[in-house]
């Protein structure tokens, strides 16, 4: 035995003192024996160095800065929690007090709700054992939370554990819980006790790399590779799972304690690799064997048992059956009688070290099963050459044959069991043959050959694979059976006849029943012709306007059509089953696509162009500018001309009568918000509107200008206005408009009837430097750039709105044209 797997650690089983991040004592090497843990030994109830049962606990109030809600009383509904934390912190619990709590000891309660323990947020040792509580979520963002026992409880899971990144010491014993996602990834994590839970997989463990000691007895987990990374594991207790494999952890320094009592592992090839293992748990594996194949013959079965599959120990270790059957000085094992129930039994003890004081013992069952010769002679000719094979049961090990007693003039068998020879004479020939595999197990059969003037007759059969038939023919055992007619397949040449796919020769003779099976060459097809697509062009769409094109695909069979590459405008859809284009474009361009079509291979391709142009805008009034102002202060020349002049030739404006001369339109002038709402009445009111007789704000009067377009924009809910004290709102006719509150009008006008701007979704970023998400009438003013109804300014490499600059009369006229004559067309 390596000198390495002696090596013990001293001092406790397992030292562990990581509790509240303290450090681990140093341990020395020593030349010890391996000890041996017994079965039902509770691993769980060694002491962990620096682990004690929590003590009650609390920061002293001066210890920690007051906060401003530390008066507010805590609601504890469970009676018996309320009473333990008072026990420490007094009759009146406050959250100043509860964040004073470091520490509670409460097992077997008879506690149900944890409820008000989310405001102990210095909590650090936490023992909640063998409580009826079946939630923890109340300890969810317990940052300190350090050791904690939920042992015995009724919870199914620890999803509040992900909150505590402190954690080190944690006990779910006895639970239903099953998901260990909470604790992966837990730094600090050094002991976890899983007993008799549901968990069944340790991979939330894989990245804990500072975890000492795992136990998991009683559980449903069968695979460590997770812990095959963690290198300053210590302890691992799994007994009574079914764990076969501990090659994952093979090397792991520290390892200390290892028991996987009453599991399945059959493998400890890797023992001396743990340097200072000291107490081990090898006894009563489940181990199922190599199936077990018999003779029929026999009522005794003898294989070797320690030194074969499934059992790999290190060089020199002895196993030896101790029940259910016997080893001889040669190390086979025998079973008599056999049983009747198709499993043997045995159970093997040995020192797996060997030398290291350890004990492993093994319950090995074997699925039994009889083997026999499983074919008769065949009837042999006198003077013609003559062969059988004899044939054993699969699974019966590879052994000698033998011709024990009897034979045949002229025949001869192998150590193969290949009957062969000439017979010399005619007669009833009796024999018997055995079959010996490599550990004694013997199956004996005894058989007569018949020796005739004629052998027996074969079938050979012919499988034509998908041609026509071919009857199968008698041909007498030597003889050679002659080539049929080929067979016929549609799109197929026919070969040649094979046998286990190997060209058959029909000059062999035959020795025995066999099918022939047809090979075939295909024919190729003939070569497609590419289909022919048509048009040989689409015509063009217009923005708004319904569009419907047709594309053909003609040729031999079922040609395919598919755009393969490009894009249809915006609004089109293609039907790849008729070929018809259809839709509505909504937007202008030229649109390059192409289409490609697909006859059993043959490709045919088309290039295709759709240009969408917009409608022109000269059927609506008003649009083309007269070539003599209206307005004494708004020339040719100026920058908002065309849409000054719109707006008046529209009625939507009429400016300023002079005692002389045209009007002025004051195109500088801030946009009063009156004005704008006389703008929009003049758009959008319906003819013979009557305001009402009381105003509905406080500071515009009946009697005031613009009255009736004012009451008109509060009865369709595009100006609420100021909401006062009073009650009443104010419009604030005279104030200036803003270009956020225009925003906002226009929005409001448009979203009363379009249903694409009453469902606009403002984008998560503003294309405006000056806007953010959140901002008063940030939607609306979003909605106002991206249907271009307004460009921004631009400032430098950015475009800003300026949402609380005034609004004048000459932008009022630029947005209002754009709004009928380009968004709304």
């Amino acid at each position: 035995m390596n000198k390495h797997l002696r090596q013990g650690i001293v001092a406790a089983f397992a030292a562990t003192a990581l509790l509240l991040g303290t450090a681990l004592p140093a341990q020395a090497e020593t030349q010890q024996q391996l000890e041996n843990l017994p079965l039902g030994h509770n691993d769980l109830a060694f002491p962990s160095a620096g682990i004690s049962a929590p003590q009650e606990g609390r920061l002293a109030a001066s210890d920690r800065a007051a906060l401003p809600e530390d008066n507010e009383v805590v609601q504890i509904p469970d009676p018996v929690l309320r009473a333990k934390i008072g026990i420490q912190l007094g009759t009146t619990i406050t959250r100043g007090t509860m964040r004073q709590l470091q520490s509670l000891s409460v097992s077997n309660s008879g506690i149900t709700d944890l409820t008000g323990l989310e405001y102990a947020s210095n909590l650090a040792i936490v023992d909640l054992s063998r409580n009826p509580i079946t939630s923890i979520e109340p300890l969810r963002g317990l940052a300190r939370m350090a050791q904690l026992d939920v042992s015995r409880t009724k919870i199914s899971n620890i999803d509040a554990v992900s909150t505590m990144p402190k954690i080190n010491y944690l006990q779910v014993n006895w639970t239903d819980v099953s998901d260990l996602t909470p604790v992966s990834g837990k730094a600090e994590l050094w002991r976890i006790e899983l007993a008799a839970t549901k968990v069944s997989s340790l991979e939330p463990l894989r990245d804990d790399a500072g975890l000492q000691e795992v136990y998991f007895q009683e559980t449903l987990v069968s695979d460590i590779h997770p812990l095959a990374s963690l290198r300053q594991l210590r302890v691992l207790s799994a007994p009574d799972t079914d764990i076969s494999d501990l090659s994952p952890i093979a090397g792991l320094p520290e390892l200390t304690l290892l028991n996987v009592n009453s599991a399945k592992v059959s493998d400890l090839s890797m023992l001396d690799t743990w340097p200072r293992l000291r107490t081990v748990g090898f006894e009563e594996q489940r181990v199922m064997g190599v199936p077990a194949v018999a003779s029929v013959t026999e009522s005794t079965y003898r294989r070797p048992v320690s030194t074969t599959d499934p059992f790999k120990m290190l060089p020199g270790v002895v196993l030896t059956t101790t029940a259910d059957a016997t080893t001889a000085s040669d190390g086979i094992t025998m079973w008599s009688p056999l049983p009747a129930n198709n499993e043997l039994k045995a159970k093997v003890v040995g020192d797996p070290g060997p030398g290291s004081g350890a004990t492993y013992s093994a319950n090995i069952t074997y699925t039994l099963s009889r083997a026999d010769i499983t074919n008769t002679p065949r009837k042999a000719a006198v003077n013609k050459p003559y062969s059988f094979q004899f044939s054993v049961t699969d699974g019966f090990i590879e052994g000698p044959f033998e011709m024990v007693s009897g034979g045949v003039p002229g025949l001869t068998l192998s150590n193969t069991g290949e009957l062969r020879g000439t017979p010399t004479q005619q007669g009833i020939f009796p024999m018997v043959i055995t079959r010996t595999d490599a550990y004694g197990n013997v199956i004996t059969r005894s058989f007569n050959l018949v020796v005739g003037d004629k052998a027996d007759l074969v079938t050979v059969s012919f499988d034509s694979a998908g041609g026509t038939d071919i009857a199968p023919v008698e041909v007498e055992y030597g003889d050679v059976v002659s080539a049929p007619g080929k067979p016929v397949r549609d799109g197929y040449e026919f070969g040649e006849w094979t046998l286990n796919g190997v060209p058959y020769d029909f000059s062999m003779p035959v020795s025995s029943s066999m099918t022939l099976v047809a090979s075939w060459d295909v024919v190729a097809p003939p070569k497609p012709v590419p289909p022919t697509i048509k048009p040989d062009s689409l015509p063009a769409g217009m923005v708004g306007k319904a569009y419907s094109a047709t594309i053909t695909a003609s040729g031999d069979g079922k040609p395919t059509l598919e755009i393969t590459a490009g894009a249809l405008p915006t609004g089109l859809k293609f039907d790849a089953k008729t070929g018809k284009i259809s839709g509505t474009p909504t937007k202008a361009g030229i649109f390059r696509f192409t289409v490609t079509s697909n006859n059993s291979g043959a490709i045919a391709t088309k290039n295709y162009a759709i240009a969408v142009t917009i409608e022109t805008l000269t059927d609506l009034p008003c649009m083309e500018p007269r070539k003599v102002p209206v307005f004494a202060d708004t020339p040719l020349s100026h920058k908002f001309y065309k849409e000054i002049d719109w707006m008046e030739c529209m009625k939507y404006s009429t400016g300023w009568r002079q005692p002389a001369g045209k009007p002025l339109y004051k195109p500088q002038d801030n946009l009063e918000r009156q004005a704008m709402a006389a703008f929009i009445y003049r758009m959008e009111a319906p003819k013979g509107y009557v305001a009402p007789a009381v105003s509905p704000f406080a500071d515009v009067k009946p009697t005031d200008s613009f009255y009736k377009e004012m009451a008109w924009m509060y009865e369709m809910k595009y100006s609420t206005g100021w909401a006062e004290p009073s009650g009443k709102p104010t419009y604030r006719p005279h104030e200036p408009l803003s270009r956020e509150a225009m925003a906002a009008f226009i929005y409001r006008l448009e979203a009363s009837k379009d249903a694409a701007a009453k469902n606009y979704k403002a984008p998560a970023k503003s294309p405006m430097a000056d806007m953010k998400p959140g901002m008063k009438f940030y939607k609306e003013i979003s909605w106002m750039y991206d249907t271009k109804l307004s460009t921004g300014n631009k400032v430098g490499d950015t475009k800003e709105y300026w949402p609380k600059d005034d609004l004048s009369r000459q932008a009022m006229a630029a947005f209002i044209y754009r709004l009928v004559t380009e968004y709304r067309k």
